[in-house]
């Protein structure tokens, strides 16, 4: 794809794509790619394998999805888990027949958050830097707005002024807080059919989003992308959203920089990790929709034309429990590290 490419009415097929002669790059390959045919041809051919696949010396984020079949041995939580770890050290841990988080030897090189989390597993206690969290706190000004975008980011551009991957906001979530005793409100938006919601959205948070309060994200660079892209098709909201970006603060960032640790969230900053442990009772489980790429393919099925009324109405229900509660839920957490 030609991410220069910007589209401007009908698409420009050549314009779209660019092109590449591979040819030498596909012929040092070839030898590779035959043997592992022949490989794949012996595997789907022989009896059911036995033993450990070749995920067991990879991080759990790139584990196939039979993994936990073939290496039943491997707990759930195992030292696959541990943050970032590189694979020469999980290559020494697991030639050791060390899976346990509990094997884990003290003296094993880690790097001090890896220790951190293997520490809180094996001692089953909290670790949490309250004057760290405050420190961080004490900056955020009111009002305070918990803003969560959900967008899909095709390579084919959708409408004008997308360039391929750019993505589209379709819905948005914004609890506000304007004091810190004060009522919660919710501003929420889902875009309707399939055309380009940028300025409703553009106008939307502006009338809602005022000057001097933070605005809070989780994985903040996201929120940040989404606005800048939104301020380069719509230039008269470009000093909104810069101001906006400036004044983006990510919560996620006392869990990643482990002002507070606590096992359960097996060494994740994830929203849906952390979540869990501070609020039980506000669980994903129980939702329709449960993750992001849930809520792109549950948008792109509501606005089709082939979606009844009924079903569309239902989707649409769906989508702002999902994002309503992300933006709630940051909410939650934040008046959760407020009392500690």
């Amino acid at each position: 794809m030609n991410k220069e490419y910007i589209r401007h009415g009908a698409l420009d097929i050549k314009a779209l794509f660019t092109i590449e002669d591979v040819t030498v790059k596909v012929s040092e390959r070839l030898a590779e790619v035959e043997n592992n045919m022949t490989v794949a041809q012996e595997y789907l051919n022989s009896e059911e394998p036995t033993g450990s696949c070749d995920c067991l010396y990879k991080g759990r984020i790139r584990h196939c999805t039979t993994f936990k079949y073939s290496n039943p041995h491997v707990p759930e939580y195992s030292v696959h888990d541990i943050s970032r770890i590189h694979k020469t050290k999980l290559e020494k841990l697991v030639e050791q027949g060390i899976f346990s988080l509990n094997d884990v030897p003290e003296d094993f090189e880690l790097s001090e958050k890896q220790k951190k989390q293997v520490v809180a597993h094996q001692s089953q206690r909290m670790e949490i830097d309250i004057s760290g969290i405050k420190e961080q706190l004490n900056t955020l000004k009111f009002p305070l707005y918990f803003l969560d975008y959900e967008a899909v980011g095709p390579a084919i551009p959708a409408f004008n002024g997308y360039s391929p991957y750019k993505r589209i906001p379709f819905q948005f979530s914004l609890h506000i807080l304007k004091t810190p005793t004060g009522e919660l409100e919710h501003i929420e938006y889902l875009h309707p059919d399939l055309t380009d919601p940028s300025q409703n959205v553009a106008q939307l948070l502006q009338k809602h989003i005022l000057p001097g309060g933070t605005v809070i994200a989780w994985h903040k660079s996201y929120e940040s992308g989404v606005n800048k892209e939104i301020a380069e098709r719509l230039p008269e909201y470009a000093q909104f959203f810069t101001e906006v970006n400036n004044s983006l603060y990510d919560l996620k960032d006392i869990f990643h920089d482990q002002l507070y640790i606590h096992d359960g969230f097996h060494g994740s900053a994830s929203l849906k990790k952390v979540l869990p442990i501070i609020a039980p009772q506000l669980s994903y489980k129980t939702l329709e929709i449960q993750e992001g790429g849930q809520a792109v393919d549950a948008w792109w099925k509501m606005v089709s034309p082939e979606t009844s009324k009924e079903e569309s109405n239902k989707i649409a229900n769906e989508l702002k429990i999902y994002c309503g509660q992300d933006t709630y839920a940051m909410y939650v957490i934040w008046k959760h590290l407020m009392d500690l």
